[in-house]
């Protein structure tokens, strides 16, 4: 058996609410995302109180007019689109209805230090003014979404025009309402990661854009630290390639790559310690929020990112983060690509099991972490759990065995009943014809808890399905 024991005597406060933010991108609003759906209201009703992060490469090229009347305007992605008035007040009632606090990114102008960006600066300061008058003060914002120097010489002056652009912002904002504004602000959003394709983990900063990140990163929070409430960054574990998939939005192949085993090699699992650490480094005692990550960039891989796959690498992420103490991260995305909690297509909205591990951690885990030690290399983190008890979450990336697990608390067998949530992923998702070994279960569509089919019923508010099934002692 695989021994674990937890320790209680360090524990490690984090908000699970905070670590369980989902992203939806831009380009949704750009196609007009109805916030009035009931099954997109349940199925994010269902996950808990948190945060919404709205941003992405389409902010940077997104308008407000708030004095605009009509419902929607529609436009491509990764073209200029505007936002009208009632488009703004059904994101925001969306935000209310499904307890989600809006963290809207706002377009913060190009990478030219010397573009004063006088039109995203008055347009910003009209969108937040008018949301501050209409008694919506608990809308935090980013500014501008990876906006990173073109040259790591310019790393200074931009963000010097970047925070002299916030500041412009913000006085917009204080001469129209007619009191100083001092909301929730976090930038530059600094895009960290993926590693350039063909670096390995061990030459991690040697990788210039990871490197040329870092320093921007730093210059960043020494210039435009103190005017935010957070700095902000973004990261991706892989790019497609890297395990085999191309080009970029292919399907996970059958059989699965060989590449696919860099998915449980902890070299490559430690990725996102180290570049967390070199962060922290970077900003000092500034807080740091990751408002947008996922596994794979690019939209993720279609039978991976939205499959069982995902879950193995997500369970380890929430582990980490909680663990280091991290106060804030988004998951990319809610809906929408190949990647999303809800799938690729908005009309559709189908559950991944990612959306069912998000649930089951929300219902189960407090906010504190625990240290863990293992007598073997399987995952695992320790939390206490939302009322009672202590919470395990252990992971096996074990193709030829599965994992008994024997627990101990300070190293005492634990004095209470046990129940065990075994999530597996479901054979009958499989793609079609497909042997069933267990890389290629990592693209069930579908997961099990303790064998059964885990499923939600948003049309009737979760009624059906919704909840895992009863365990017993």
């Amino acid at each position: 058996a695989t021994r674990i024991n937890v320790t209680t005597s360090q524990p490690r406060p984090f908000a699970p609410e905070n670590l369980t933010a989902v992203a939806l991108d831009t380009c949704l609003l750009k196609q007009g995302l109805n916030f009035s759906d009931e099954r997109l209201i349940n199925f994010t009703k269902a996950l808990g109180k948190g945060v919404l992060r709205v941003g992405g490469t389409d902010q940077n090229d997104y308008a407000y007019d708030v004095n605009d009347s009509r419902p929607v305007v529609i436009s491509n992605c990764s073209e200029e689109g505007v936002m009208t008035g009632p488009y703004w007040k059904s994101l925001l009632e969306f935000g209310r209805v499904t307890g989600r606090q809006i963290l809207f990114g706002l377009n913060a102008g190009g990478r030219d230090p010397a573009d004063p960006a006088d039109d995203a600066v008055s347009n910003a300061s009209a969108l937040v003014a008018w949301t501050l008058d209409a008694g919506h003060s608990d809308v935090m914002w980013s500014f501008g979404n990876e906006r990173n120097p073109q040259n790591v010489n310019e790393s200074r002056a931009l963000a010097e025009a970047m925070r002299d652009r916030l500041q412009r912002v913000r006085a917009g904002v204080s001469d129209t309402t007619g009191a100083p504004w001092r909301g929730v602000v976090v930038a530059p959003d600094l895009g960290l990661g993926p590693r350039a394709l063909g670096t390995e983990p061990a030459g991690l900063f040697n990788d210039s854009k990871v490197s040329d990140a870092l320093a921007y990163l730093k210059v960043f929070a020494d210039v435009a630290g103190d005017d935010l409430a957070a700095i902000s960054w973004h990261t991706y574990d892989f790019r497609a390639g890297e395990l085999g998939v191309a080009p970029d939005d292919s399907p996970l192949p059958t059989p699965a790559p060989e590449n696919l085993s860099k998915w449980w090699d902890s070299d490559y699992l430690e990725v996102f310690d180290r570049l967390a650490d070199a962060a922290e480094a970077s900003v000092g005692s500034r807080d740091l929020w990751l408002t947008e990550m996922d596994s794979v960039n690019h939209h993720g891989i279609p039978g991976l990112t939205d499959a069982f796959g995902n879950s193995l690498w997500l369970a380890r992420r929430f582990g980490a983060a909680a663990s280091r103490g991290s106060a804030f991260m988004a998951r990319q995305s809610l809906l929408g690509f190949d990647y999303a909690l809800l799938g690729a297509d908005p009309e559709a909205m189908c559950p991944t099991p990612d959306y069912y591990l998000t649930r089951l951690f929300r219902q189960l885990v407090g906010g504190t972490a625990l240290p863990t030690s293992s007598n073997a290399s399987l995952a695992a983190y320790a939390f206490c759990g939302v009322e009672e008890g202590v919470v395990v979450l252990a992971m096996s990336h074990d193709e030829d065995a599965a994992a008994t697990l024997d627990v101990t608390i300070d190293g005492a067998p634990p004095s209470g009943p046990r129940y065990d949530y075994v999530l597996s992923p479901d054979p009958s998702t499989m793609p079609r014809g497909a042997p069933e070994t267990p890389r290629n279960l990592l693209a069930s569509g579908g997961m099990l808890l303790n064998g059964q089919k885990l499923t939600f019923d948003a049309a009737m508010g979760g009624a059906a399905g919704s909840d895992p099934p009863a365990l017993p002692p």
